[in-house]
């Protein structure tokens, strides 16, 4: 096996199965956790750090009473903020559904 095909090798879970998981911890946990994952104009965001910012935001959402299986509208500029806010809701068990994905931030 190359060291591409192990960089993106996938392992199918042993368990409940959650792609905020597979997509964030992953790198992060494979010692990609330096590297940026997302890029706007104003911030630049890790795996690292967005792994703790979507942890963060996953635990909020049921605090306000938004549980598994319901689903979210994000209605919100493309900044580093839509990655955190939509992986986040997937790691909580929410359906996020993202729109007018196309305002950029200036």
């Amino acid at each position: 096996m190359s060291s591409v095909e192990e960089a993106v090798a996938w392992n199918a879970p042993t368990g409940p199965y959650n792609a905020a998981v597979d997509m964030i911890d992953r790198n992060a946990c494979a010692g990609r956790g330096g590297k940026l994952a997302f890029i706007d104009p104003r911030r630049r965001l890790t795996y690292a750090e967005l792994q703790s910012a979507c942890a963060r935001f996953a635990d909020v959402l049921p605090r306000l009473g938004i549980v598994r299986e319901h689903r979210i509208a994000l209605i919100m500029l493309d900044t580093v903020d839509l990655p955190i806010a939509f992986w986040g809701a997937i790691r909580a068990g929410i359906v996020p559904i993202p729109h007018a994905l196309i305002i950029m931030a200036t």
